[in-house]
């Protein structure tokens, strides 16, 4: 391809394409601009596969061109899409996959932790850095060179696990917020509602209008309290999906561990349940790690536990179910769910 018709295809790639070095954040799914948002992701996203296409044909002739040219499409993006993790993950990707470093620096880590600091409640980049670290750190084969691995591999999860607590925090405090609000407004109201009705004699009227009241106060209570759950089960199932990929990689590093003091898979698990916000996944992952890697009964114990945590979980009693096959336990006794 010759440079004027590589410059032609580039030019219809990237058309409609907003260069801005001031990014902003990603509107709601279906929220007012949302697809055009998405629409910018993937236009940045063509022009990255595009060079990586190698059109110009340099990778063969000037490998360092045709990484400077990715690398330099990637940094170009990331301004624009700064709050984009997936953005920063496939950077750092390729930056690994092609051995990206530069005066001695690992470009590939430097965009994982840069995009960490712009995204601290990403899960997914901590995830990558984890997993990273684990692949690139040299293990011992002493308890104390695993403990040392284990620490380096969690720093990523403890980072988004303050920040994702924190954000449950914040809901929790604005939510006590705007239940106070509405109980000051509908005490106003009938402070206002009783100063208009003078001294007339209409217990009647009274009565049914302080009935109507009551009523909307305890629907908008409702309303901001249904409103702020959906958020806070949204940050409990990202909070308990960190704690399962954290206890699986202590367990790879100290396997079954002890809860005191806390070491590998029963160390995690321990603390996890004293943090709090856990669904029951949680207790359904360790459970079968306990049974399908240790045959340790205890998993049978978690269950049990879990049934009184969780008994409106129908996943949970199936998951209980197979576990109890598994164990070919006829005999224990099982609560089931409320139907």
């Amino acid at each position: 391809m010759t440079a004027r018709s590589a410059n032609t295809a580039l030019e219809n790639i990237t058309r409609g394409l907003k260069r801005t070095t001031i990014p902003r954040l990603p509107p709601a799914p279906g929220f007012e601009g949302d697809q055009e948002f998405l629409e910018q992701v993937k236009l940045w996203k063509a022009w990255i596969s595009w060079e990586k296409d190698d059109p110009l044909v340099l990778r063969s002739e000037d490998i360092a061109s045709y990484q400077q040219r990715i690398l330099h499409v990637y940094k170009h993006a990331l301004m624009a899409l700064w709050f984009w993790p997936e953005m920063w993950v496939d950077a750092a990707e390729w930056c690994f996959e092609n051995k990206i470093v530069k005066d001695g620096i690992d470009i590939g880590l430097s965009f994982l932790v840069e995009g960490a600091a712009a995204n601290p409640e990403s899960v997914l980049i901590a995830l990558k850095h984890a997993d990273h670290i684990e692949l690139t750190k040299r293990a011992g084969e002493d308890e104390e060179a695993k403990a040392a691995l284990a620490e380096a591999v969690r720093a990523p999860y403890d980072k988004v696990l303050d920040t994702l607590y924190e954000m449950i925090k914040k809901l929790k405090e604005k939510e006590a917020s705007a239940i106070a609000k509405i109980n000051e407004d509908t005490t106003m109201e009938t402070v206002a509602n009783e100063s208009a009705g003078g001294d007339e004699d209409d217990d009647e009227g009274e009565i049914k209008e302080t009935s109507t009241s009551t009523i909307s106060k305890q629907d908008r209570i409702k309303a901001v309290h249904d409103g702020f759950a959906v958020q806070i089960q949204m940050l409990s199932q990202q909070i308990s999906h960190l704690w399962i990929a954290l206890a699986r990689a202590f367990r790879r590093f100290q396997g079954q561990g002890k809860s005191s003091p806390p070491t590998g898979l029963r160390g995690i698990f321990t603390e996890a349940r004293s943090k709090g916000r856990l669904t029951s996944e949680v207790y359904i992952a360790i459970a079968h790690i306990e049974w399908d890697v240790y045959q340790d009964v205890v998993a049978t114990k978690i269950f049990e536990r879990g049934s009184r945590l969780f008994p409106d979980s129908e996943q949970f009693f199936v998951e209980y179910l197979k576990h109890l096959h598994a164990r070919r336990d006829f005999t224990s006794k099982f609560r089931a769910p409320k139907l």
